[in-house]
């Protein structure tokens, strides 16, 4: 079995360097990496990935929810790809409803054994005529997209990450918020045979 991990060493302010790199002294199996290097780069690579490979692959992800996004976005109709989690983001909100690997024995243990799988669904938003997106466990628009947006902007996420404080920046974005985001109309719909 092929198997690719994908790491984004940014993610949570440098702790997936270092899950990585722990990982990494621990596995015993053999395996490809490879480093997102900017956003957009995971799904490119896996895309890239998948598309070499035949048969059944494993690709587990070292990152946040971002490069999880980017990387499911790139073979989300691809039947041969299982997809692996080890959280490093400073959000992780994939791993409140999704199992995820802890460390590299759980990841071996996987490989050997008869690899129960789980299919998820995913979802896709259509905005306007030319932008659409696919994601796994939750999406935004309106106020909600602002305050991530803000969050995934901000320098003060930096610093609070730093301190182990990460969290915090949410909040802070969200009072922010209630003072500077402007309301629009919008229209939800439900495509139809969907």
């Amino acid at each position: 079995m092929q198997i690719l991990f994908i790491v984004n060493e940014a993610a949570g302010n440098g702790r997936g360097k270092k899950v990585w790199q722990q990982l990494q002294q621990q596995l015993t199996i053999a395996y490809e990496v490879a480093f997102t290097a900017y956003e957009g780069h995971g799904q490119v690579i896996v895309k890239h990935w998948a598309q070499q490979h035949q048969g059944k692959k494993l690709l587990v992800i070292v990152g946040g929810d971002g490069t999880i996004h980017e990387a499911v976005s790139a073979i989300v109709h691809n039947e041969y790809v299982l997809i692996g989690v080890v959280c490093a983001g400073s959000g992780n909100d994939f791993a409140r409803y999704f199992p995820t690997f802890r460390n590299a024995r759980q990841i071996e243990d996987y490989v050997k054994t008869a690899m129960v799988t789980t299919k998820i669904d995913a979802g896709f938003i259509e905005l306007g005529d030319h932008h659409h997106k696919i994601f796994v466990n939750n999406t935004g628009i309106g106020f909600d997209a602002y305050v991530t947006k803000a969050i995934n902007t901000s320098r003060i996420k930096l610093y609070l990450n730093k301190l182990g404080l990460g969290k915090l920046s949410y909040a802070a974005a969200v009072i922010r918020g209630l003072f500077r985001f402007n309301g629009f109309p919008k229209e939800v719909s439900h495509p139809e045979g969907m």
